[in-house]
């Protein structure tokens, strides 16, 4: 067996999905990962979900032509911004939950569901 020489990777290659304030940030990792679904943000979208019992948010890549598709914005970094205050407001999502999230695949609904799981930020010692 021959060893070959680790290249590290330009860019950033974890997919993360943010919490921020009016909408969900989807890393370049993320973008890079599932590029082949996204395929262009001009064509394609994102529905959201939410389970309430779970306190968990589902985000669904999904053709513009759908209804309840919220259309993605392309970020100059490579990754995209899904605009979403009014889901955000619906179900009561501020800054005080984890703003950084790995997602998880779930099949679901027809397709891939990328589901985040909402943590409420950790207290320090000096707020409680």
């Amino acid at each position: 067996m021959a060893f070959e020489q680790f290249q590290p990777p330009s860019g950033r290659y974890t997919p993360i999905i943010s919490v921020g304030r009016g909408g969900f940030g989807l890393s370049a990792g993320f973008a890079r990962k599932y590029q082949n679904e996204i395929v262009s943000p001009d064509m394609y979208g994102v529905k959201l979900f939410f389970d309430s019992e779970r306190q968990a948010i589902g985000f669904q890549i999904a053709p513009l032509s759908e209804d309840g598709v919220l259309k993605i914005k392309q970020l100059q970094r490579g990754g995209y911004f899904v605009p979403a205050r009014a889901f955000m407001v619906q179900y009561d999502i501020d800054d005080s939950y984890e703003p950084r999230y790995t997602p998880r695949e779930e099949v679901m609904f027809g397709g891939k569901l990328f589901v985040i799981e909402l943590k409420k930020k950790r207290r320090s010692v000096e707020q409680q």
